[in-house]
């Protein structure tokens, strides 16, 4: 089964509404920062999610059909990928899940990937220790760990509360005695430096500062914000807006600010309609979110800034979350950011296409770590060229794709 982009059918309308401006010539390779793998129906690591949602999957020959092959016919190459976790099933979903990914670069399945950040409940204090130690020795690809803290009150489907932080209902960040993190979240934070991996934050902006707190006391830690730092709805829900909301911008602004004071801190310019969902459908929309990308860049600098396109499923989810109906291809996304960063030198923007990614997951260590590694079995003992790509219909899969709670999940 294969996924196609769902911007497809509207290239003719962008070509109007908002033409791809030839005048910048394209990266001649990129890295994609943050993307995903899974297979619900194949991986037992996933019942949680797979329970909520059903069974569906996206697998490498997906990705490479979507994107690295797109992106060759470009003349781009993807010179590599850093796969992002998916919600596991917890304490140790996250280690079979770094161990599935490790088998599918074994068997020559995923030749593009580099780096896997993987899931650990950070804040369970009777596992983590165990989890982190566990995660590093199920792939030599293992950089980093996610585990996804966006809350802003109980989860109800319709704010930025991610429904990952509904599992505890705790606001880890800001749900300590004082108003502060968590102290065993914070606990489980610190052990990052011991096993050198980064933590890749993804948490509303109202939670911004407390993050930057956080992250000031363990400048070891590699600290990568996930999309742009997650401002949500800027032209609020009416889709004749144009001008964005300051009070939701000047908010993102100030914990933006705190972060990029911090030199461990870095950033990926990703899923942009969760900002503004449809950017690419009128001109207003991609001037406000190609300001806000360039704005980034401007607080962080190009070498604390990375390119990914989020993709998994198809262009609209990837991009929004959600929140709209249509969103850039990988071939689009990457003419999109190439036009907007005109500005900046070769150097700069090799940088934040490639190099920052490369640096950040330490892309250069991957050879003799997997050189070590080579022929080795998958330690789950999986046959993921047997997995179920994906076991329900067709419509099934766009019941998915245009689901406003599935999309909140794997981003």
């Amino acid at each position: 089964m294969k996924f196609h982009s769902n911007a497809t059918a509207f290239l003719v309308v962008l070509s109007v509404l908002s033409p791809l401006a030839a005048a910048v010539q394209p990266p001649a390779r990129i890295v994609d920062a943050h993307h995903h793998y899974l297979d619900l129906g194949g991986n037992s690591f996933s019942s949680w999610l797979g329970g909520l949602f059903g069974i569906f999957a996206y697998l490498p020959e997906h990705y490479t059909a979507d994107v690295v092959e797109p992106l060759a016919e470009s003349n781009i190459t993807l010179t590599g990928s850093v796969h992002i976790e998916v919600l596991t099933d917890t304490p140790f979903g996250g280690v079979e899940e770094a161990a599935w990914v490790q088998s599918l670069v074994d068997q020559g399945d995923a030749p593009e990937l580099r780096a896997i950040v993987g899931s650990c409940d950070l804040g369970d204090a009777d596992n983590v220790e165990e989890c982190l130690s566990e995660m590093v020795g199920a792939s030599p690809l293992v950089r980093g760990i996610r585990w996804i803290l966006d809350y802003v009150g109980p989860f109800d489907g319709s704010s930025a509360t991610h429904v990952n932080a509904a599992r505890k209902d705790i606001d880890y960040l800001r749900g300590g005695a004082d108003g502060g993190v968590v102290p065993d979240f914070e606990k489980g934070y610190a052990l990052l430096g011991e096993y050198d991996l980064s933590f890749d934050g993804q948490f509303a902006p109202e939670q911004a500062p407390a993050m930057a707190t956080l992250t000031s006391r363990y400048p070891n830690i590699p600290v990568i914000i996930n999309h742009l730092g997650k401002p949500r709805l800027v032209l609020g829900t009416d889709s004749n807006a144009t001008e964005p909301d300051q009070d939701i911008l000047g908010e993102w602004r100030e914990g933006m600010a705190l972060l990029a004071a911090l030199p461990n801190t870095y950033v990926k310019l990703s899923m942009l309609g969760y900002i503004v969902p449809d950017w690419i459908t009128e001109e207003r929309r991609e001037q406000i979110i190609r300001d806000l990308v360039l704005e980034t860049v401007e607080m962080f600098g190009p070498k604390r800034c990375m390119f990914a396109l989020n993709w998994y499923l198809g262009a609209s989810i990837s991009d929004n979350d959600g929140l709209g109906s249509i969103g850039p291809s990988p071939v689009e996304l990457t003419d999109y950011m190439s036009n907007w960063l005109a500005n900046y030198s070769d150097e700069d923007r090799e940088w934040i296409f490639s190099k920052t990614a490369e640096t950040v997951y330490k892309f250069g260590e991957v050879g003799d770590e997997m050189a070590s590694v080579e022929g080795t079995q998958d330690a789950m003992g999986s046959d993921p060229s047997s997995s179920v790509v994906a076991s329900v219909s067709s419509g099934g899969i766009l019941a998915i794709l245009v689901s406003s709670t599935i999309v909140v999940l794997l981003c």
